[in-house]
């Protein structure tokens, strides 16, 4: 269920439709998170990673960089393993 959200943010995000999208990503995370609290995902999951990076490119879209950046310092914090990330998060918000 969480993919179907993931992937309607997607088009929305491609639409220009930011509002649609970060109420989409949310829901995603909402679910992720719940499959993690109850043990079914592992504390480091990708696909969260994926879904907290999606809604800090949702807030630029919408004109949030304050918001975007602290999805991105989340994304740092909790998924260090993943280095594409870390490197562009860390280039954005050292600017």
């Amino acid at each position: 269920m969480a993919e179907a959200h993931e992937r309607l943010a997607d088009a929305a995000l491609l639409n220009e439709q930011a509002p649609r999208a970060l109420e989409e990503y949310s829901e995603a995370r909402r679910l992720l998170h719940r499959l993690r609290d109850a043990g079914k995902l592992p504390q480091e999951d990708r696909h969260l990673a994926d879904v907290e990076f999606s809604l800090g490119i949702a807030h630029l879209q919408a004109g949030d960089a304050v918001a975007a950046a602290g999805h991105y310092r989340q994304v740092r914090m909790t998924h260090t393993h993943t280095y594409i990330y870390v490197y562009y998060i860390d280039r954005y918000i050292d600017r």
